[in-house]
């Protein structure tokens, strides 16, 4: 997991999920918001070591959610941010022969 572990990592996180937040407090009851902070919470509690099953990490869609879904409210650097943290999920998913369910 070492691609999902470290400080640099947590802290996209944290800064990705910051930005959802935002979005949030701007938007509340975006479908597409609540998928986002949902998927990131989860990535955090991995990279703090509190969750421990990575069989999640298939169901990531934030490239996805991004690119359709918050095209229009999402700034670009939090579309950056967010693409850059499903792309290192993927290459995860990729050294250990799996995949997002999305790729298949």
């Amino acid at each position: 997991m070492a691609v999902l572990i470290g400080e640099s990592w947590r802290d996209k996180l944290v800064e990705a999920f910051a930005g959802v937040s935002e979005l949030q407090a701007k938007y509340p009851g975006d479908s597409a918001l609540l998928s986002a902070s949902q998927q990131l919470s989860y990535l955090i509690a991995l990279a703090d070591g509190v969750e421990k099953d990575d069989s999640a990490l298939e169901e990531i869609t934030l490239g996805y959610v991004v690119t359709y879904q918050l095209a229009d409210i999402a700034s670009a650097d939090l579309a950056k941010l967010l693409s850059e943290i499903n792309g290192r999920v993927r290459q995860y998913l990729r050294q250990n022969d799996r995949r997002l369910k999305i790729d298949q």
